[in-house]
């Protein structure tokens, strides 16, 4: 090894001394480095042996982390993104409390939203779902008005505060008592206007259509009435079924 690198810093361009090359790769160069003999120890197990141990399902790390996450967690992470997407990175740097109270507050205001949302259109299927209720409940009144019972109605109504179906059980009351006195003869596909075409009374059709724009009024005109309103517009009624019993 020092005749290779004498020989390989001795040459010289001109007289001047060059820079040294060595010739790793030649054959030789690396024969007068001393070796060492290793120990190998009878109990050191083989490579097989080794590798089988790292075999189990504990040792594989190929899974995303992603699928460890609960849906919860799913959710909460969803939620977050959303609501940092809410409140874009400053440009300028602000205390970390304050950012922390606006992230409070949109969180806040996010889980405010959502619960109107859901109570709105909780609200509004059991509106629905009442006035469904209701209209199966006139249909069959008016389908046997002649023999039902509409005082029990208008009470259960008067019950509930619902002053405008109130008025409607009030008007079928009238014309409940004209169909039983064999004035009108009733049908339910029939017009106010058409049944008084039966009634030769000049009075009798006044006071009934009187109560009948009531009604009209009411029912049709979509008016929220109150306690009130309805005391003086039943007295109408109740003098019609006094006069015309």
């Amino acid at each position: 090894m020092f005749n290779v690198l004498q020989d390989a810093t001795v040459d010289t361009l001109n007289g001047e001394r060059t820079a040294p090359i060595y010739e790793y790769w030649k054959s030789g160069y690396y024969d007068s480095i001393p070796k060492d003999k290793m120990v190998i120890g009878d109990t050191l197990p083989s490579y097989d042996a080794m590798l089988s141990r790292y075999q189990s399902k504990e040792f594989e790390y190929i899974e995303s982390i992603s699928d460890k996450l609960s849906f919860f967690d799913k959710l909460i992470d969803r939620i977050g993104a959303f609501i940092s997407s809410l409140f874009p990175t400053p440009k300028h740097n602000f205390n970390e409390g304050i950012v922390n109270v606006l992230a409070i507050i949109g969180a806040v205001i996010f889980v405010f939203l959502i619960y109107k949302f859901f109570l709105s259109r909780k609200q509004v299927y059991i509106h629905h779902q009442k006035e469904e209720e209701e209209e199966r409940q006139i249909d069959f009144i008016e389908k046997n008005l002649l023999q039902v019972d509409v005082a029990t109605y208008l009470s259960e109504a008067l019950q509930q505060k619902n002053y405008a179906l109130a008025i409607r059980y009030l008007h079928l009351m009238n014309i409940q008592l004209l169909g039983r006195k064999g004035i009108v003869q009733w049908n339910q596909s029939k017009t106010n206007s058409e049944l008084m075409e039966q009634v030769d009374n000049a009075m009798l059709k006044a006071d009934f259509l009187d109560c009948a724009s009531v009604f009209d009024y009411v029912w049709f005109g979509g008016f929220t009435i109150t306690e009130n309103s309805y005391t003086k517009y039943e007295e109408r009624f109740v003098q019609f079924q006094r006069r015309w019993s």
